[in-house]
């Protein structure tokens, strides 16, 4: 919290911190699942757009997103985005990089105002399915 001094009778004006919150509909998942991408927020008018992008959790920062969403807007400060886990190659068009404990989260990106957010994470079984016997 910013300290200020005003004189009587003046204007203060002062800036709200917009709270971001994200979180996956469910904490686990297998490749071709349905899940939701939630999406919560304070202070913004309705049809405020944002963007999301997945990414990785222990590769490097730099990586490209697995995947990204954009036009997608809020309202009375929320949005719930259905997606579609499917994160083949031939599906995405490309290779994405998944280090060796296969979590996942989203980023929230909001451009006016510049606010930003990150979701929990979300572990997607990709190993192949193994019988033991």
């Amino acid at each position: 919290m910013a300290t200020y001094t005003q004189s009587p009778g003046g204007v203060r004006r002062v800036t709200l911190d917009v709270p971001v919150r994200a979180w996956w509909s469910r904490a686990r998942a297998w490749h071709g699942d349905d899940i939701v991408m939630n999406v919560e927020t304070a202070y913004l008018p309705d049809h405020t757009a944002f963007a999301l992008r997945i990414l990785a959790a222990d590769v490097d920062p730099g990586a490209e997103p697995v995947d990204e969403k954009s036009g997608l807007s809020l309202v009375n400060n929320r949005c719930a985005v259905p997606y579609k886990i499917q994160w083949d190659e031939s599906t995405l068009g490309k290779k994405i990089a998944v280090g060796a404990r296969c979590l996942f989260f989203f980023e929230v990106a909001v451009d006016a105002p510049a606010v930003f957010g990150r979701s929990n994470l979300l572990y997607v079984h990709l190993h192949p399915y193994l019988v033991s016997g």
